[in-house]
């Protein structure tokens, strides 16, 4: 079953993500087309659901309020200097936006970064809860405003656990939002398991940008069925 796609942004200033200035920058935008919203001022911190449309794909965009917390294993996908860091740390509350992918995935991705930046656009960094990753805000708004999708590989984190034998344990993280299972590499070692965290990243080049149905890097064929699909490593 295929999973929401949930990404918290950290606004630089808290009062730009007041629910009356997010709703008028996406009436504003050209891009995404608004149908209507639905917010109750009087409930705190009701959800705000805006339907919109980007091109030919629909969702629903839920918006809601969230304390800030990174915990501690999410990857930093770009680099953040110590000032960057000494900004974060100052702001309390962030925005949740959430929406769920089209079958288009790669491109429901891009249009999730292109929602945030439309509605923070000077975000200091954006927590991508699937794949367990920190992304730089000044990605977001390059990445955003780019005609080109980002490359697949940013729909998913691998992670790499081991203790003090030699095996380790490879996952993934994000990939259930594509309607893909989760991948689990099991009795993997020290000596092949930057071989064995290569198989999610192998591109077969086959309609990875676009078209009725997104491959993911060549992972479709592995990961098939639904739950969390464990391939055994090669000692």
């Amino acid at each position: 079953m295929k999973e929401s796609s949930l990404m918290t942004v950290i606004p630089a200033d808290p009062h730009d993500i007041a629910p009356e200035k997010l709703l008028e920058r996406m009436r504003q935008s050209r891009e995404i087309i608004v149908s209507s919203s639905e917010y109750d001022v009087d409930a705190e911190n009701s959800p705000l659901r805006i339907p919109i449309r980007i091109e030919s794909r629909e969702y629903v965009v839920m918006l809601a309020f969230t304390g800030i917390e990174i915990p501690q294993f999410y990857r930093m996908a770009h680099f953040f200097t110590d000032l960057d860091f000494q900004k974060i740390e100052k702001i309390e509350t962030g925005l949740d936006v959430e929406i769920i992918y089209t079958d288009s995935f790669l491109a429901s991705y891009h249009d999730q970064l292109k929602i945030i930046n439309c509605l923070v656009p000077d975000a200091l960094a954006v927590i991508d809860n699937p794949s367990e990753k920190l992304l730089s805000g000044k990605w977001i708004k390059l990445a955003a405003e780019s005609s080109v999708p980002p490359a697949p590989r940013y729909l998913f984190t691998v992670q790499a656990i081991s203790g003090s034998s030699d095996e380790v344990w490879l996952h993934s993280h994000g990939l259930k939002r594509c309607g893909l299972p989760d991948l689990e590499i099991l009795c993997s070692n020290r000596d092949m398991c930057q071989s064995h965290y290569s198989v999610p990243c192998l591109d077969d080049g086959q309609n990875t940008y676009g078209g009725d149905s997104d491959r993911l890097d060549g992972c479709t064929g592995i990961l098939s069925g639904s739950g969390t699909r464990k391939i055994r490593g090669q000692r």
